[in-house]
């Protein structure tokens, strides 16, 4: 199969001598099944680096990024903790902050979800709900954006999907 070929070109590849090295072959670029590979044998297991904390220096300060098909924001709350919370609006499942009608960078105090108008702050918090004061049971502090693992180091704000990996330190500690 192509990615078997893909995979045999880069196992030769990396038993040659350094004067004899060579670049990925391109299927390892446009393949699909190789990506599908990488992102379940490396992306969702490992810390990627998504931004510079310089890209948010006040407080208030977001980027929409997206990590393994997971829509996420980086954000910087009103406690100047950086934070990597999810799009993903706890109501109906829409991301709050779509492509196309969200700035991919910026600054606000809330983020508003476009379907139902339910608002959360930068740290994930549920802070408005419109038509929810009367219902019975739903107590608006147990209901926020999930908050994914996240790191600063070097500078560097690091995410990662797996929740037993070592803090970004020890993983690269010898960096």
């Amino acid at each position: 199969s192509d990615f078997e070929s893909i995979c045999d070109h880069i196992v030769e590849s990396a038993g040659l001598p350094r004067k004899k090295s060579q670049s990925l072959p391109s299927g390892a670029y446009v393949s699909s099944d190789f990506l599908d590979f990488e992102v379940k044998e490396i992306f969702r297991r490992e810390w990627i680096s998504v931004a510079h904390h310089s890209q948010i220096p006040n407080s208030g300060d977001y980027l929409r990024i997206d990590v393994c098909g997971e829509p996420m924001l980086v954000t910087r709350g009103k406690d100047d903790q950086i934070r990597v919370v999810a799009r993903v609006c706890r109501h109906r499942g829409m991301d709050v902050m779509p492509s196309g009608a969200a700035p991919e960078s910026g600054n606000q105090r809330v983020v508003l979800c476009p379907y139902h108008l339910w608002s959360y702050d930068l740290s994930g918090k549920l802070v408005g709900v419109p038509e929810m004061q009367e219902a019975e049971g739903f107590d608006r502090s147990e209901v926020c954006l999930h908050e994914y693992r996240s790191e600063l180091w070097e500078g560097f704000i690091f995410v990662t999907l797996n929740p037993d990996l070592p803090s970004v330190a020890e993983s690269l500690a010898d960096l």
